[in-house]
C-alpha cells in the first residue's frame, strides 16, 4: 500500500523489488542467527508445532502445498474447477508486485489520507474470513466447490473438496493457543513511552459492592481475572440476562447447586416442567466417498 500524502508519485517496479529483496535478506539473516536452515542443506530445522501439536503441523504443512493431508486423497494434490488437472496453481501478478526468494510484495492498492472509504475497504479485505459463504456451493455428488474470485492463471474457477478435506484447510487456520493475532506499532506498541499518554486507563473497581450489583460491574471490579462470569458470557453470546428475576425484575444469586438427580426431578415436577431430558436425533454418519 502506498500514500500519497505529499504529492509523491507512487513508488516503481525496482522499489518494490527493493523493499522484497530487503525483507528476504533480513529474515535469511535472523534464520542463520537463530541456526534455521532455509536451504535444506543442514537438514530439517526442528519445528516446535510439530513436536507439540503433530496432528495440526501436518495440516498446515499440506494446507500451504496445496495437498490433502487426510482421507483417501491423502498427497494428493486440491481438486479444482476449470483448469486441466496438472495445470498449475499460480496467481496472476499485475502491476506493482514483486517476487524475491519466496517473499512476495504487493504495491498495486494505494489509498490516499482522505480517501476514508478506500482505507475502509481495505481493513475489510485484510480482516475478511477464510472464506464467503455466498461462494461455496454443493455439488450433486455431495461434495463443495469453492468459487474463486478472480480465476488463476491456470484457469480455475473453482477449488473442489471433500467435506472432510474442507474442515482440515479450515483447521490449519485456526491460530495456535496464546498466540497474539494483532501486532501494534509505533505509539501503540505495549512498550511505547508515549503509550499511556494515547491509550485511556481502565476504570478504577467500584470502593464496595452489594448483592444488587450488575453483572458489568462485577466485571470491572474484578477484571484481571482470567475466567468471565457465566452469566456475563451468556448475555454476551444470546442477550439474555439470567440474573434477572422474571417477576420483579430484580437481580438474583446463586444460593445452591443441585445435582442429585431424584431431587432434580422433584424440583421439576414442582415447578411443572418436564422433568425428563431431551433426546437429541442421532449423529449422522460421516459421508461416503463417491464411486469412482
Amino acid at each position: 500500500m502506498s500514500s500519497n500524502l505529499d504529492g509523491t508519485a507512487p513508488p516503481g517496479a525496482d522499489e518494490v523489488a527493493a523493499v522484497a529483496a530487503a525483507a528476504a535478506g533480513r529474515v535469511a539473516r535472523l534464520c542463520a542467527r537463530r541456526g534455521v536452515p532455509l536451504d535444506g542443506a543442514d537438514g530439517e530445522a526442528e519445528d516446535p508445532l510439530a513436536a507439540r501439536e503433530p496432528a495440526l503441523s501436518a495440516l498446515a504443512g499440506a494446507s500451504v502445498q496445496g495437498l490433502v493431508a487426510t482421507g483417501r486423497r491423502r498427497g494428493c494434490r486440491v481438486m479444482r474447477m476449470g483448469a486441466a488437472p496438472d495445470a498449475p496453481l499460480a496467481f496472476v501478478k499485475t502491476g506493482l508486485c514483486a517476487d524475491v526468494a519466496g517473499f512476495d510484495v504487493h504495491a498495486g492498492v494505494r489509498v490516499t489520507a482522505s480517501d476514508r472509504a478506500g482505507l475502509e475497504r481495505l481493513c475489510r479485505y485484510l480482516a475478511r474470513p477464510p472464506l464467503a459463504h455466498d461462494r461455496l456451493s454443493e455439488l450433486p455428488d455431495g461434495r463443495l466447490a469453492l468459487a474463486l474470485r478472480k480465476p488463476h492463471s491456470s484457469g480455475s474457477t473453482h477449488l473442489v473438496f471433500e467435506p472432510l478435506e474442507l474442515l482440515e484447510k479450515l483447521t490449519a487456520l485456526v491460530p495456535a493457543p496464546y498466540a497474539h493475532q494483532t501486532a501494534f506499532h509505533g505509539v501503540f506498541a505495549s512498550a511505547a513511552k508515549l503509550r499511556k499518554s494515547i491509550v485511556p486507563a481502565p476504570e478504577p473497581p467500584p470502593a464496595e459492592s452489594t448483592p444488587c450489583d450488575t453483572d458489568a460491574a462485577r466485571d470491572t471490579a474484578h477484571a484481571r481475572r482470567r475466567r468471565v462470569a457465566w452469566s456475563a458470557l451468556l448475555a454476551r453470546v444470546f442477550d439474555l440476562d439470567a440474573l434477572a428475576c422474571p417477576r420483579c425484575g430484580g437481580r438474583m444469586k446463586i444460593i445452591a447447586v443441585v445435582t442429585n438427580a431424584h431431587a432434580v426431578r422433584a424440583i421439576l415436577t414442582h415447578l411443572r416442567f418436564d422433568a425428563d431430558p431431551p433426546h437429541p436425533h442421532p449423529p449422522r454418519a460421516p459421508p461416503h466417498p463417491p464411486a469412482d
